[in-house]
C-alpha cells in the first residue's frame, strides 16, 4: 500500500500518536492509506474504486441486559462451570488444527492457565522473556517453575537494553510504524524473538494469555485504584444518587488519571479532544450508554471500559502480534479475547471480576472467577503472581537511543520545525516523564528507518554501541 500510495506523512495523526500511543481508524499515519474499523468488512466491485464499508460486528453489541440478569441470578457453581467450560472449549479452538502450540509463558494465572488446558489438545512448549539487569522484573523463575509443574519444555529469550537497541530499529521496519508499547520497551522487541524462535521450533501457533484481564477482570491498568473501590462501592450504594455521583468521581480522582484512553478523551480539555475529533469521546459515550441498564455505577464504568478496550486499544495489539507472528510465519491467538469468552466475560456481575479481601487494607482478588477456576487445572491458585513485565525500565532501554537518535538533523526535529534550542527543550521536558520519552524516541526511529530509508540493522548495531556494547 505504500509503495502504491506514497509515504506522505498525515501530522494530526501523528499528533494522535504522540497523545494517545495509537491512531484511530480510518486514519493512519499516512495520508494516502486508510484503515477499516474493528468489526467493518470493504466492499470492493470489478474496476469500481470506491470502497463500501460496511459493519458487521461491534463489542458493543457484546453487552446484554438479559444475559447479565441471567447470569445474576445463576447459583455461583454454575457459573464458575460456565466460565470454566467457555474457556475450554476458547482454548480448544485455537489449538485445532495444531499438534504443537507455543505458550507465552509468564508464570501468572492467565498463560498459565492457557498452557494447561491446551495439553488437551496439543502439545505444548513454552516461551518466556527475561528482562536482563533488572531481577525484580525477571520472570523467567516463575515461568520455569511454571512449565515444571506443567510437564512443558520451556525456551527463553532474555533482553537487555542493547539487545533492545539493536533489534528496535528491525522492529519498527516490520510494523512500519513506530512501536506503541512504550510502557513496555523490552516487550517490543522481545515479542519478535520469541516468535522467530517458536518458528525455528516448527510452532506455527502460539497462544498468549492476554486479554484475560479484559474478559475476567477490572479495567487494565487501574486495578490497584479499583481495589480501593470495590469495597466503597458498598457505601456508596447507600446515598442518594448526585451524592453517590460526586463521591464516586471524587474517588476516581483520587486514584490519578482515567481509567482508559477513551476516558482521558472524555474528561480532556477541548483541545486534547480534537486531535482524534472526538472520535475517543464518542465511543466512551456509546460505551457508556451500551451500559447504562447496570445501576452499579462502578460496575458501569468497568463494562463501558473493557467494551472501549474492545473497540480502541486491543484491536491495535492484536494487528500488531498478527503483523509479526506473520513475519516469521506464526499464526498468533488469544483464547480469551475468543467472542465466547467475551461475551461472557462482559456479561458477568462485578462480583465475578473482583472481590474485597479487607476494607482496611484496600486489597482485592482479581480476576476472581478465574482464581476460583485456576486449581481444577493448576493446583495452589497462591502460587500465581501479578505480572511485573508491563512496567519495564523505560530510562535503562530508552534513554541512551535518546541520545544518539534525537538530534538537529533528525525525523522529529524536522516533523516538528525544532531548531537545536527548540529540540533541547522538548527532550529536557520529555525526561521528566519516561512515557513521552519514549514516543519521542520511537517516532524517530520509525521516521528513520520508513520514511528516510535507513537501514535498521545498520542503524540497530550502531545504536546498540551507544547502549552499551552488544550482549
Amino acid at each position: 500500500m505504500l509503495a502504491e500510495a506514497g509515504r506522505e506523512v498525515d501530522e494530526r495523526a501523528v499528533l494522535e500518536w504522540l497523545v494517545y500511543r495509537q491512531v484511530m481508524a480510518p486514519a493512519t499515519l499516512f495520508r494516502q492509506v486508510r484503515a477499516l474499523e474493528p468489526g467493518t468488512a470493504a466492499l470492493v466491485g470489478p474496476g469500481d474504486t470506491t470502497v463500501v464499508a460496511t459493519r458487521f460486528a461491534s463489542a458493543i453489541d457484546l453487552l446484554s441486559a438479559e444475559r447479565h440478569a441471567e447470569l445474576d441470578r445463576m447459583a455461583e457453581d454454575t457459573v464458575l462451570e460456565e466460565v470454566e467450560r467457555t474457556l475450554v472449549g476458547c482454548i480448544e479452538r485455537a489449538c485445532s488444527g495444531h499438534g504443537e502450540v507455543g505458550v507465552l509463558l509468564s508464570g501468572g494465572i492467565d498463560s498459565a492457565m492457557v498452557a494447561a488446558i491446551a495439553r488437551r489438545f496439543a502439545r505444548v512448549t513454552g516461551f518466556t522473556m527475561g528482562i536482563d539487569g533488572v531481577e525484580a522484573l525477571d520472570e523467567t523463575p516463575r515461568a520455569t517453575a511454571m512449565a515444571k509443574r506443567l510437564g512443558i519444555p520451556l525456551e527463553t529469550v532474555r533482553v537487555s537494553a542493547a539487545d533492545y537497541a539493536r533489534l528496535a530499529p528491525r522492529a519498527t521496519a516490520e510494523l512500519a510504524s513506530p512501536l506503541f508499547h512504550v510502557a513496555n520497551v523490552a516487550f517490543n522487541v522481545g515479542f519478535s524473538r520469541l516468535m522467530a524462535q517458536a518458528a525455528g521450533r516448527g510452532i506455527a501457533r502460539v497462544l498468549g494469555g492476554d486479554s484475560a484481564g479484559t474478559a475476567l477482570g477490572v479495567a487494565p491498568g487501574r486495578v490497584t485504584g479499583l481495589r480501593w473501590l470495590v469495597p466503597a462501592s458498598r457505601w456508596l450504594g447507600r446515598l442518594p444518587g448526585g451524592a453517590r455521583a460526586v463521591m464516586l468521581k471524587l474517588l476516581l480522582d483520587r486514584e490519578g488519571p482515567p481509567v482508559t484512553v477513551p476516558e482521558l478523551a472524555a474528561s480532556a480539555l477541548g483541545g486534547l479532544r480534537a486531535v482524534d475529533f472526538g472520535a475517543r469521546a464518542r465511543l466512551d459515550a456509546q460505551a457508556m450508554a451500551a451500559a447504562a441498564f447496570l445501576r452499579d455505577p462502578l460496575e458501569r464504568r468497568v463494562k463501558a471500559t473493557a467494551v472501549t478496550d474492545l473497540l480502541n486499544w486491543l484491536p491495535r495489539f492484536c494487528d500488531r502480534d498478527a503483523i509479526v507472528g506473520a513475519t516469521y510465519g506464526v499464526e498468533f491467538g488469544l483464547p480469551f479475547h475468543d467472542a465466547a469468552m467475551m461475551r461472557l466475560g462482559l456479561n458477568l456481575p462485578l462480583r465475578y471480576l473482583m472481590r474485597p479481601r479487607g476494607w482496611r487494607a484496600g486489597q482485592s482478588v482479581e480476576k476472581w472467577t478465574l482464581a476460583q477456576v485456576a486449581p481444577r487445572h493448576l493446583g495452589d491458585a497462591g502460587f500465581f503472581h501479578r505480572s511485573t513485565v508491563w512496567s519495564s525500565p523505560q530510562r535503562q532501554f530508552v534513554e541512551p537511543l535518546a541520545e544518539a537518535l534525537l538530534t538537529p538533523g533528525g525525523y522529529v526535529a524536522g516533523l516538528m520545525h525544532l531548531d537545536a534550542d527548540g529540540l533541547a527543550q522538548e527532550v529536557a521536558a520529555a525526561r521528566r516523564d519516561p512515557s513521552q520519552l519514549a514516543k519521542l524516541v520511537h517516532l524517530e526511529l520509525w521516521g528513520r528507518v520508513c520514511l528516510r530509508g535507513e537501514e535498521p540493522d545498520a542503524l540497530g548495531e550502531r545504536l546498540a554501541s551507544a547502549a552499551g556494547g552488544a550482549s
